[in-house]
């Protein structure tokens, strides 16, 4: 998640290359998704999307990544 919204794509396509869970939730429900999203991380955003990242998994104030 860290990577993700610093936008440190080569860290982020090493996890996913290496079996990250792309919908792993912190206890606040955020996702990688929503990090990248939120700082507009456009290229890892697309990243997360063609390896299954749930547009529509809500964190614990119902906010999706999207």
């Amino acid at each position: 998640m860290i990577a993700a919204s610093a936008g440190h794509l080569p860290v982020v396509e090493s996890l996913v290359k290496h079996g990250a869970d792309v919908s792993l939730q912190n206890e606040g429900g955020q996702t990688a998704l929503h990090y990248a999203a939120s700082k507009n991380r456009i290229d890892i955003v697309k990243l997360l999307l063609e390896n299954k990242a749930d547009t529509n998994q809500v964190n614990n104030i119902k906010q999706t990544p999207l």
